[in-house]
């Protein structure tokens, strides 16, 4: 925040730099805590948007170290779905004292397992025939 939005407009010294950057990471790490104490209902909502984080996180993991399951039409309906299925648990209390974050967990694996399977051969591996017939060309 200092070098994005104080340094441009006041362009302070290198010393008067450090000090701004520590007075911002003292009301940046202070602000958070006040809001929590007054209004408990925001450390609810951030548990809730820790879960939806997981889901995409499950999905990157799976892009990066399944290749199988790497398709777009995957990716995007495990996120909607985790979105829907996350939101649906949380406003229902989690029930059978299941916490949301199981919910956001699973629901991308089942969902991307779900459209590879339906769907058929994963859009990626049409791309790695193209390094073969490069190859091929450059042999010959």
């Amino acid at each position: 925040m200092v070098r994005d939005f104080y340094v441009p407009y006041w362009k302070p010294t290198p010393e008067r730099e450090l000090k701004m950057t520590r007075l911002f990471s003292v009301a940046i790490g202070i602000a958070p805590l006040v809001f929590v104490f007054f209004i408990p209902e925001i450390l609810k909502l951030s548990f809730f948007t820790r879960a939806l984080r997981l889901s995409i996180t499950i999905i990157a993991m799976m892009g990066f170290y399944l290749p199988l399951f790497a398709s777009n039409r995957g990716a995007t309906a495990g996120l909607i779905g985790a979105a829907i299925s996350t939101t649906a648990w949380y406003m229902l209390g989690n029930p059978f004292g299941i916490d949301n974050m199981y919910v956001a967990a699973a629901t991308p694996l089942v969902v991307m397992a779900v459209e590879r399977l339906v769907m058929g051969r994963a859009p990626a591996a049409a791309a790695t025939s193209q390094p073969n017939a490069l190859m091929e060309r450059t042999s010959t």
